[in-house]
């Protein structure tokens, strides 16, 4: 009789236990759920490359990520990092996201899923500041001294068989080598580079014939799925309802 009794104790025992444990999980999971409980900030990877983001944080891309993310109801926190780690931090769950100039860049990090709708367009050219230059194809770099921001995936590819090219980590050490003269052309984003050109005093800036348009997007990591679509709906408003263009006035005359 005291064998049943113990038994039988035991497995009620057990078996409210295991209820607990079900009714703390349910309950730990409608915390998490609940719209005013407390959320830490998105931490999105970036390249601080003015003006369209600053340290200031009144870039036009500032701007824009701002108002997408208060009217979608979320905090987010930008974490200057260099892409291809970003990328990388992005994948593994080190961060939540990561902004990139071509949705292709990630396409062998499976655990990111992209916003589709592009924040911002940008071009990337030659830029120089002797009259003798000339270039109006891809081809044309190849005759002149060129440097570029080390670890951008495209532009490696398209020069890798350039023979006299400079690497360096920053645009502002970019572009002080065309005022020292240490190269003849840099390879960079259009409007970032006339922006830096007039901070630094650089004179006489000419833009290469030859570009290539991008669209700057933002990718998240696969736990934040279901924010996508939240934060596609509001980008698409923004466009739509005149925000998106009252953010961009000056943007394609800047510099």
């Amino acid at each position: 009789m005291s064998q049943l009794f113990s038994m039988s104790y035991g497995i009620t025992r057990v078996f409210a236990l295991l209820l607990l444990a079900c009714f703390s999980a349910v309950c730990m999971a409608q915390e998490e759920q609940l719209p005013g409980s407390v959320q830490a900030p998105l931490r999105i990877s970036v390249a601080m490359i003015p003006p369209v983001m600053t340290a200031e944080g009144d870039g036009y891309l500032d701007l824009i990520l701002q108002t997408l993310f208060a009217n979608s109801g979320k905090e987010f926190k930008l974490i200057p990092t260099p892409a291809p780690r970003g990328v990388e931090d992005a994948n593994s769950g080190a961060l939540d996201a990561v902004l990139i100039p071509f949705p292709k860049m990630v396409g062998n990090f499976p655990n990111l899923v992209p916003l589709s709708e592009p924040l911002l367009s940008t071009n990337i050219s030659g830029l120089y500041t002797r009259d003798d230059i000339s270039i109006s194809s891809i081809d044309d770099f190849f005759n002149y001294r060129l440097a570029y921001i080390h670890g951008w995936a495209m532009t490696e590819e398209l020069f890798r068989d350039h023979d006299r090219v400079t690497k360096v980590r920053s645009p502002s050490s970019l572009m002080q080598m065309l005022t020292s003269e240490r190269v003849d052309v840099v390879f960079f984003p259009t409007m970032p580079g006339r922006h830096i050109a007039n901070e630094i005093g650089l004179e006489n800036l000419k833009v290469s014939d030859f570009h290539i348009d991008r669209q700057l997007y933002l990718q998240f990591n696969k736990r934040h799925a279901g924010l996508v679509p939240v934060l596609k709906k509001e980008l698409v408003k923004m466009k739509s309802d005149g925000t998106m263009e009252s953010i961009l006035v000056g943007y394609d005359s800047e510099g």
